[in-house]
């Protein structure tokens, strides 16, 4: 991750990629060790913290973690028989810890305000967009997700594009 190209571009910038990249790695790190080694609360811990951390960087790093309290629960016979610490203690320990670590790391504990106004900003409204050519409606999403595939042709190309759909089946 150091090494990608993310990280030697934006190293000169001010924005807050190679933050997002970094605590998003560490919590990606941290996922597929307890898949390798155990799951384990001190683990879950970590996990939350720095998913919270990647998301109070950059918003769209939610993403990454979404799902990740749906594979903390035991997938096999195995892990659901063995005495480790519960999955419900993985799940709290995961969600408190990273709830905490957001309302801290984004300002919502230390400045609500500015907090409430970026929130607004992301699902509101942008005030400094004259048009907006796709609306917050249902239609105005359906329409700006069609659009997607043609944008990665365009951005990727078409070797590029079938390479990434082998890789994914």
């Amino acid at each position: 991750t150091g090494l990608s190209y993310q990280m030697f571009y934006y190293s000169k910038t001010g924005n807050v990629e190679v933050p997002y990249l970094f605590w998003g790695a560490l919590g990606m790190l941290v996922f597929v060790t307890m898949f390798t080694q155990g799951k384990t609360l001190s683990r879950a811990v970590w996990l939350g913290a720095f998913a919270a951390l990647a998301t109070a960087t950059k918003d769209q790093a939610a993403g990454l973690f979404l799902l990740m309290p749906l594979f903390l629960a035991p997938w096999s016979g195995e892990e659901r028989k063995s005495k480790q610490t519960s999955w419900l203690r993985l799940e709290a320990a995961f969600l408190l810890t990273g709830a905490v670590t957001y309302a801290l790391g984004s300002g919502l504990v230390l400045g609500p305000h500015r907090y409430l106004l970026h929130m607004r900003f992301l699902l509101v409204r942008n005030p400094f967009v004259i048009t907006d050519p796709y609306p917050a409606t249902l239609v105005g999403m359906v329409e700006l997700v069609s659009c997607i595939p043609a944008a990665l042709f365009w951005l990727f190309g078409p070797v590029l594009l079938a390479s990434a759909a082998g890789a994914m089946i």
